[in-house]
């Protein structure tokens, strides 16, 4: 049942901010894989209103989010818990 999708992963696929919203209706969405995807920070900030997501994964650097861009997406959202590893991070939102 799509209603009470959990986990969702869009690695490698053709997602971006413009398309973004489609994955805004899974409400019951925990986790979602974007690794090697076009999307920018602002889809982080997007995604921190989805009531039970919790587990966001992005491939760094990439060629829309820098570390410096990272850096500054977590100064400025300080409730977000930023895991980070080799080419990956994780936000937990």
């Amino acid at each position: 049942n799509v209603a009470q999708l959990k986990i969702l992963s869009l690695e490698s696929s053709g997602i971006s901010d413009k398309t973004i919203d489609s994955v805004l209706k899974f409400k019951s969405l925990e986790s979602l894989n974007l690794r090697h995807t076009a999307v920018s920070l602002s889809v982080l900030t997007k995604l921190a209103t989805m009531p039970k997501l919790t587990d966001v994964s992005l491939t760094i650097p990439s060629e829309v989010i820098t570390f410096d861009s990272l850096s500054k997406f977590a100064r400025e959202h300080s409730n977000c818990r930023l895991l980070t590893g080799p080419e990956m991070f994780t936000a937990l939102l």
